[in-house]
């Protein structure tokens, strides 16, 4: 039966959807089988070298293996005749392609090979030093072990085994190297790699059970692949203090801390060499040939400067905010609770930080991350307030990372004081000494980090603090700085209810009307009180900041810009943790705003606002689709 025109007609329909569209289709091989359609993809080896027809390159592929002693045609998507041969270079198997003086080395294309020893051999060697988890393993071998692969197969397995984080340490420098660097490179597209850098899904609450149930077995795993590779893709993982701390002892007395505080010193990310600070002061009292190496370490540590924009943490915030950006962009994490999502993310970003500074011109790197992703990065963090409240997107800043390290140096000082020999390091981490951890700890060091977005602190309030409150919110003149005190508190301790209770009557006594030094000092009030509204889950004091942010913008004195006051919405929205509630606060409040600016460039900038939440959180959509009708009524004006 001749079904041509079928697949003709078929092709025809295809071309009339979005571009988009057609791809994901031709992705999808179940429907490209079911309906007979055939897609030719494109091969392109080197820097724009040559390419190639995929199925064409992978037949000649074959018959080099079939026949190693001889060489096969093989031509060019430009007609150019090449050779295809299978050669030995350096002691390994590789595929040379060859034309007049000019040739190509490339892997061997191991599962076209039709001898399966070689096949499986190959397979061995490419999965361990790839580190390819042992499920994946073990179904890639089944499959080989039965015939070579067909030419999907083989794509999707190169794929799977580039989608491990020690192929991609290895393509970042590559690539920066040659000039092309990829952003499926940077921030992969697929969700068993980030299942590979952080560990397996499991159903935790919060990053202590994540780190007691994931972390820990996915570390001892990584260890016991290689100690010396795997316990520096470990550390990658060191973006909250439990995570190193729940390593258990077996696999922590496998490590050369030796070596591994000389490679942390040399090519380590800032917070790597932090997670390499708290492993190896595990063993400071057993091992005190430590001292001096860790003594270094701290150094480096403490040394960070968060002000320069060529240094290391200045890129690890602007690698954050880049995987965080694309990973709200591509939706491939999008089922991931927000703390896990963010492990991810700050292990990525690590992982970049750790192979391009150096390499790269750190500052204009850094600045293109940035530009490319801070703007969904930042959509993102307020949508995530909803279900983790308690952390901010102004919080990944580099003075807050430094910050936070300098609170965890905090915390291991603590932990380790009386094993501490008198000495340097000592002194360092626990006295008074010049360019000691004491004069660089502040209030700051003990916010929540990304990953504590769930996390209450324990502490109750100073009395001199307390004290600061009640004066400041019984004052007769209430102003934007009124509530510093209280909504700086909620960041390190446990904020008692009747402080928010006296909030609320401070804004009812004084008619809702702030005096204030300017915007800026406005808007900081209503972000402050937005936050803790959220963090506390606080809907009374939610519905005081609207009416609040209501009465500035319609007395005709002190109010913020339409943009300020939607990020103050969906900040104190985050008071309701059902998805209704949330959605309906927003969008009310998005439509209220949408129906009363009047300036057609602020209805602009409020409508791909309103926009990029909704692409953020689908979920949301809906409760913005009046308030998007109206701004773009104003907006097409």
């Amino acid at each position: 039966m001749n079904r041509a025109p079928k697949k003709r007609a078929q092709s025809g329909v295809l071309g009339l959807f979005p571009e988009m569209m057609r791809i994901a289709v031709a992705e999808d091989a179940k429907f490209r089988e079911r309906h007979q359609i055939q897609v030719e993809s494109i091969l392109t080896v080197g820097v724009d070298l040559a390419s190639f027809a995929q199925s064409k390159f992978y037949q000649a592929v074959r018959r080099a293996h079939a026949r190693r002693d001889s060489k096969t045609p093989l031509s060019d998507t430009l007609g150019r005749e090449w050779t295809a041969g299978i050669e030995t270079v350096d002691g390994d198997t590789r595929l040379a392609l060859r034309r007049a003086d000019q040739g190509i080395i490339l892997p061997d294309f191991f599962p076209l090979d039709g001898d399966r020893a070689r096949r499986l051999s190959r397979f061995s060697q490419d999965a361990k030093a790839a580190n390819l988890p042992a499920d994946a393993q073990l179904e890639w071998a089944r499959l080989l072990r039965r015939r070579a692969l067909k030419d999907e197969e083989t794509s999707a397995l190169r794929v799977d085994l580039f989608n491990t984080p020690v192929r991609i340490l290895g393509a970042i420098p590559e690539e920066l190297e040659g000039g092309l660097m990829k952003m499926t490179t940077l921030v992969p597209k697929a969700k068993a790699y980030y299942e590979r850098l952080v560990g397996a899904p499991e159903g935790a609450a919060d990053i202590s059970s994540y780190t007691r149930g994931v972390t820990s077995p996915h570390i001892a795993g990584l260890i016991s692949w290689d100690a010396v590779e795997g316990t520096q893709l470990a550390v990658l993982l060191a973006a909250h203090g439990s995570i190193m701390a729940d390593v258990p002892d077996e696999w922590v007395d496998r490590i050369d801390f030796g070596n591994l505080i000389k490679w942390a010193l040399a090519k380590a990310d800032p917070f790597s060499r932090l997670g390499v600070f708290e492993l190896a002061m595990r063993r400071i009292s057993a091992q005190t040939d430590l001292e001096r190496p860790l003594i270094e370490l701290l150094k480096s540590l403490l040394g960070e400067d968060p002000a320069a924009p060529e240094g290391a943490l200045h890129l690890m915030s602007a690698c954050f905010m880049l995987v965080e950006g694309e990973l709200s962009r591509s939706r491939v994490l999008a089922d991931w609770k927000p703390f896990r999502r963010r492990l991810a993310s700050m292990a990525q970003a690590a992982l970049i930080t750790r192979q391009t500074m150096g390499k790269t011109n750190s500052q204009r790197f850094a600045e293109w991350a940035f530009e490319q992703r801070a703007y969904p990065f930042f959509c993102q963090s307020l949508v995530d307030l909803r279900l983790e409240p308690r952390w901010l997107p102004d919080l990944a800043t580099p003075e807050q990372f430094y910050h936070e390290m300098m609170g965890r140096l905090t915390a291991v000082g603590t932990l380790y004081a009386e094993d501490l020999p008198a000495g340097e390091l000592r002194d360092l981490l626990t006295g008074q000494v010049a360019d000691g951890l004491s004069g660089k700890v502040t209030f700051w060091s003990f916010s929540p980090g990304p990953l504590e977005g769930t996390f209450n602190p324990p502490g109750t309030l100073p009395d001199n603090l307390a004290e600061t409150i009640r004066n400041s919110l019984s004052a007769p003149n209430l102003n934007a700085k009124s509530f510093a005190a209280l909504v700086n508190s909620r960041l390190a301790f446990n904020v008692d209810p009747s402080y928010v209770d006296l909030a609320i009557s401070s804004l009812q006594g004084a008619k809702y009307r702030l005096d204030s030094g300017g915007p800026s000092e406005l808007t900081a009030a209503l972000f402050g009180l937005a936050a803790l509204a959220a963090s506390e889950r606080r809907l009374d004091l939610a519905a005081e900041i609207r009416i609040l942010a209501r009465h500035h913008r319609r007395s005709g004195g002190e109010h913020v810009s339409a943009l300020e006051e939607l990020r103050v919405a969906v900040t104190a929205a985050a008071a309701h943790e059902h998805l209704d509630e949330w959605g309906k606060f927003i969008g009310d409040w998005a439509l209220e705003l949408g129906f009363e600016i009047t300036s057609k460039d602020e209805a602009e900038v409020l409508l791909t606002e309103v926009t990029q939440l909704a692409r953020t959180s689908p979920e949301l959509s809906r409760f913005l689709d009046r308030s998007r009708a109206a701004l773009l009524a104003l907006a097409d004006m």
